[in-house]
């Protein structure tokens, strides 16, 4: 194939028979070497001769120079190949950061298709770079931010550069002057969601807000349950939402998924349990319930309709606490463990969980069940509990110094850590207890300082496992803060968005 005549030799296009100068140039070896050649046909005698190869009458011509190189692409006889652009620079140093780094942590990930339509080379970019930046700050035992070390201002430029395409990118395509339909948008502003959060000062909380808010442009929960594309970005935004809005202000909660149905929500989320958070569908849901529930109380408090759907009043609010926390007391974590052994058996192996699947399992699902209960009783007014406490017969007050819900606090908290302390360490994924992990953190703030301790511990060694984000850090400074004013309550200790999901 003909090459470009800026590469330092080309091979010109011509007729059968002619050469530039009008005459046959014979054997180019010959010519390098200044000897004649008789072109004889089809292959010279000083070849036979010399028992050498005879490459044949290929044309030869010196290195052009700028006059040659105008002539032949004004004659229009020259055919030029054009050659692929290079990739940019960023892209080809985030391919070696996954192939040196990331790809083999993660043998599993499917590797990105660079020639896929839809690939976008920035959002790509910046998951490379958010991903370096959490390692070096896990080096460091402690969170880089931008600005914080001159080191990594560079880096933080570029990262921040490529956000901005990302984002020019979803804003033309929602204006309708991309290439990407609708569903890429939310693709787009997912992947907006897990790059921010790697950072200390992060919009995560904005971007699931825009993401729920162009869902309902799109035609709202029916659309996300019945596209594909959409259920696959709304169940994982769903299950990032969930435990990131218990560690949000009442007053500032993500409320997108309140017009869901139960049915809708279930879907979302499946029957299975998932790494990041192994918990049961109908004990998930139930923290929707309750992280509902400090929102209605604190629009109440506000002075705001406490329903806009008046299906929900103050009265009310009791009876929905009992019926959320009698409900996660009479579920039956044996059947849910034996389901989920039978359908993911794979990821429940010894190899994965080097204690017994069987044993651990329930456990596990029972450490969710008293977390959501506990968060409760930590999250929502002692009004609202109270009734269910003193309902219980085993969370009556056991002395005259604690109320029922002070009783049935320190019960949970009690049963939480034992629970805990038998299952961390015994899973390689222990990521998948930082939920309960922060409800204990909140909880042992009146407690011992052993308790405090252990619970610190196990937080921090969810932090350093390699596929957790460091921006996990914040939680364990917040809880650390917390437990240092001498607070109690879950809305003392979260008086700003934290990010509380490690994303393994």
């Amino acid at each position: 194939m003909p090459v470009s005549p800026f590469r330092g030799y080309y091979t010109p296009i011509l007729p059968k028979g002619e050469t530039p100068s009008g005459r046959l140039t014979g054997f180019t070896w010959f010519s390098a070497r200044r000897v004649k050649c008789d072109e004889t046909r089809p292959v010279c005698k000083r070849c036979i001769t010399a028992d050498r190869e005879c490459r044949g009458y290929s044309i030869a011509l010196p290195l052009p120079n700028r006059e040659t190189i105008s002539q032949l692409w004004i004659s229009g006889r020259q055919e030029i190949c054009a050659e692929p652009e290079p990739p940019d620079w960023d892209l080809t140093e985030a391919l070696n950061y996954y192939y040196m780094i990331l790809k083999p942590g993660t043998p599993h990930q499917p590797d990105p298709d660079t020639f896929h339509p839809h690939f976008i080379p920035s959002r790509f970019i910046c998951q490379m770079m958010a991903d370096q930046i959490s390692k070096a700050s896990k080096a460091r035992n402690r969170l880089i931010g931008p600005g914080e070390d001159p080191a990594f201002a560079g880096l933080w430029l570029k990262f921040h550069h490529h956000m901005a395409k990302c984002l020019e990118i979803i804003n033309q395509t929602i204006r309708g002057e991309g290439k990407y339909d609708k569903v890429q948008i939310i693709f787009g502003i997912l992947y907006l969601v897990y790059m921010d959060i790697y950072q200390k000062v992060s919009m995560w909380h904005t971007h699931i807000r825009g993401f729920l808010e162009y869902l309902g442009h799109m035609g709202g929960p029916e659309v996300s349950v019945q596209d594909a594309g959409a259920r696959i970005c709304t169940s994982i935004i769903f299950m990032l939402a969930t435990p990131l809005n218990t560690t949000t202000p009442a007053r500032k909660q993500i409320t997108g998924f309140d017009c869901f149905t139960d049915a809708q929500l279930l879907q979302l989320f499946g029957n299975a349990a998932i790494p990041d958070m192994p918990c049961p569908a109908e004990i998930f849901i139930a923290i929707v319930y309750v992280t509902r529930l400090r929102g209605a109380i604190a629009r109440a408090e506000n002075g705001s309709a406490i329903d806009q759907d008046l299906t929900l009043s103050i009265d009310s609010i009791p009876i929905k606490v009992k019926e959320i926390f009698d409900n996660t007391q009479q579920f039956d974590v044996s059947k849910w463990a034996e389901d989920l052994l039978a359908n993911n058996q794979d990821y429940w192996s010894p190899e994965h969980s080097p204690g017994s699947a069987d044993a651990l399992l329930p456990m596990i699902g029972e450490i969710f069940c008293v977390a959501v209960r506990l968060y409760g009783i930590l999250a929502l007014p002692e009004w609202a509990v109270e009734s269910w406490a003193s309902s219980a017969s085993d969370m009556r007050a056991q002395t005259s110094r604690l109320t029922s819900c002070e009783s049935a606090g320190a019960l949970h908290r009690q049963a939480l850590l034992v629970l805990l302390r038998k299952v961390c360490g015994q899973i390689t994924h222990d990521e998948g207890l930082a939920w309960p992990l922060v409800v204990a953190g909140v909880a042992v703030a009146d407690g011992s300082a052993d308790e405090r301790a252990f619970v610190e511990r196990c937080l921090w060694n969810v932090w350093r496992l390699p596929n957790t984000v460091a921006s996990f850090a914040l939680v364990i400074d917040k809880l650390g803060a917390f437990w240092r004013s001498g607070k109690t309550r879950w809305e003392d200790c979260f008086d700003e968005p934290t990010q509380c999901a490690p994303l393994g």
